[in-house]
């Protein structure tokens, strides 16, 4: 079948389909617009989410800097300058199967 018979057969199913009304086309429109609204809505509040992160992420999630020391504490004078410039969190306790016990000892994060 060529090109010219599969556009006949479209045609004739096209005809066979509208044969009932243009109700059903006017259904299949319908949503046809519907779900190419849904998808233009979607990526709008993408793209405003995604330029109000860039705009104030930092303020937002908070945290400008992190400081990583591993399983040693961080030196005093490191802590001290880090107060003196903006407020700081405590230090978060370290992962792993050691930390219950120098918790329980008495170390500098518990």
């Amino acid at each position: 079948m060529g090109i010219v018979g599969q556009l006949a057969l479209g045609a004739r199913l096209a005809r066979r389909g509208l044969r009932g009304g243009m109700r059903s086309l006017r259904i299949v429109l319908a949503c046809l617009a519907l779900g190419v609204a849904a998808i233009a809505a979607v990526g709008t509040l993408r793209a405003g989410i995604q330029a109000g992160l860039l705009a104030d992420g930092a303020r937002i999630l908070g945290g400008d800097v992190e400081v990583r020391g591993g399983a040693r504490p961080l030196p005093a004078e490191l802590r001290q300058w880090a107060a003196a410039r903006a407020p700081t969190s405590p230090p978060s306790p370290p992962c792993g199967p050691c930390w219950s016990r120098r918790a329980a000892s008495g170390c500098w994060w518990s």
